[in-house]
């Protein structure tokens, strides 16, 4: 029985990865994201976020110059409040187009809607976009810059 060259070839190349992997299973190297890390707002008398906690799961591949990463994703943020500053909780976030993360607060009396992004020179820009349940209220963005704590 002949096998044609094309058809040798397309079994050699199935059965390439078998002979070469010696069972030892593939890894990817896993990135830290700069955004990983606590971080607090270069503004001491900031009347909004004071502190930001982010982990952000593996970032093993590369689209378009961008890293990107895998969940799980995570942020806490910390509001200016007295006598200690506001816990608003752990959130999961979802990376965006450029590389920001995104994610949503519900307060109950406000949904808030935060964008992070990395900076140049390793700080952190913090966009939250307020909208109140109470049509009365007026709805505002912040932004906070932060800086590794």
């Amino acid at each position: 029985m002949s096998i044609s060259a094309s058809k040798f070839l397309r079994r050699a190349a199935l059965a390439a990865p078998l002979l070469f992997a010696g069972g030892v299973p593939a890894s990817a190297l896993c990135v830290t994201s700069p955004m990983t890390g606590n971080w607090m707002s270069t503004n001491p008398a900031t009347r909004g976020l004071t502190r930001a906690e982010v982990e952000v799961g593996c970032c093993d591949q590369v689209l378009n110059g961008q890293l990107v990463c895998s969940p799980p994703d995570s942020v806490r943020l910390f509001g200016r409040c007295h006598p200690t500053d506001c816990d608003w909780g752990v959130r999961a976030g979802a990376f965006q187009t450029g590389g920001g993360l995104r994610l949503t607060y519900n307060q109950g009396f406000a949904r808030r809607t935060v964008r992070i992004d990395p900076l140049a020179g390793g700080n952190l820009r913090v966009r939250v976009f307020t909208d109140f349940a109470d049509p009365r209220r007026r709805d505002y963005n912040m932004t906070e810059i932060m800086r590794p704590e």
